[in-house]
């Protein structure tokens, strides 16, 4: 199930498709976003904030996501 979804998920368009799925997927994992994207606002490189439990550790975290269709690495960060 993990790999469909995965998959799934990887065929989602960045705006109006990946961009409303994450706020939900968050919010279903306790990860409450504090905002998410909006076309022609300054965001500073970060589509969604969010705070929450960290899965990991359970220690309460800031969390910053950019949303981008394909994988984005250090190289192409900059």
């Amino acid at each position: 199930m993990k790999v469909l979804i995965s998959q799934y998920i990887r065929t989602l368009k960045e705006r109006n498709e990946l961009d409303l799925l994450l706020p939900n997927l968050l919010l279903s994992m306790d990860i409450v976003p504090l905002f998410t994207t909006q076309t022609g606002t300054r965001q500073y490189g970060v589509d969604i904030a969010a705070i929450g439990k960290d899965p990991e550790d359970g220690v309460r975290k800031i969390f910053l996501f950019v949303i981008k269709q394909k994988n984005l690495g250090m190289a192409e960060w900059d």
